[in-house]
């Protein structure tokens, strides 16, 4: 049995260093730089070693003893700028991954598919498929219209290809942000944001066998939100939320499920 002999072995065992530097430069009261580099290191599990059975939607999953880690190195750059009044910090990222793990066609007793209880299924099994990289861009910024309102922005955006097919890598979350006005004063805080994510229409082979992905990708999306608190006294605290007011229906990329949709959280804090 291909699954059986996985479990031949008492166990594997991956080692590996995995040091960071970093550096940060005050070149001003307002302005600081900074860098850093680090490695990263993630070990096959046991279901990319040994998983022998269905897995997403119609793809049969077959063993693959041979697997090796991942390592990544990873080198980021960002730059942070205060005033009274204006917070802003930007960040590019970059990473090498080697020995990548991925999701591959392959054959079980020589065909590409496989009968079970009626149905047919697509094989497939991990493999190191050589080199990616990842690379992106993070955007904050906050501003204060007063002592107590701010307006705050979060932006984020990634990209990830294999090096060697020069495809997309898969699961790889669209550009996607915060935008949001907020005020605080000494016993309450409210505010109203809203989240957001673009479409994300860049798919992996992996991406494009995977049922939770619709077939031209994820749709943009949007939610309107607000949060808000009340001290009453040192004792006791008051929470009252309101998510997904727009009731959209939307979905995280790759997610299995929609997100929920309108809904009303109330809770409250004591303290002895």
């Amino acid at each position: 049995n291909l699954a059986d002999s996985i479990f031949d072995k008492a166990g594997l065992t991956f080692k590996t260093l995995t040091p960071s530097a970093g550096l940060v430069y005050h070149y001003s009261n307002q302005l600081s730089l900074r860098m850093k580099i680090a490695r990263g290191f993630r070990a096959p599990n046991l279901s990319d070693l040994a998983k022998f059975g269905q897995s997403k939607g119609d793809i049969f999953e077959i063993p693959n003893q041979n697997l090796q880690p991942e390592s990544l190195l990873g080198m980021e750059i960002g730059a942070g700028y205060q005033t009274v009044r204006i917070t802003t910090q930007a960040t590019v990222f970059y990473s090498l991954i080697n020995d990548i793990l991925e999701s591959v066609p392959a054959l079980y007793k020589g065909s590409p598919l496989i009968e079970r209880q009626g149905r047919t299924f697509k094989v497939k099994k991990k493999v190191n498929s050589g080199k990616a990289f990842i690379c992106g861009l993070e955007l904050e910024a906050r501003y204060a219209l007063s002592g107590s309102q701010t307006i705050r922005a979060l932006f984020t955006s990634t990209f990830g290809r294999n090096s060697i097919s020069k495809r997309p890598l898969s699961k790889i979350p669209p550009s996607l942000g915060i935008l949001g006005w907020q005020c605080r004063q000494e016993n309450w805080h409210v505010e109203f944001f809203s989240r957001f994510a673009l479409a994300q229409r860049r798919l992996s082979p992996d991406d494009l066998d995977d049922p939770r992905i619709p077939a031209a990708g994820t749709p943009a999306w949007f939610t309107l939100n607000m949060r808000s608190s009340y001290n009453f006294d040192r004792y006791l605290t008051l929470r009252l939320a309101v998510e997904n007011i727009l009731d959209f229906n939307y979905r995280e990329h790759a997610s299995g499920i929609n997100a929920p949709g309108r809904n009303f959280i109330v809770s409250a804090d004591f303290q002895w």
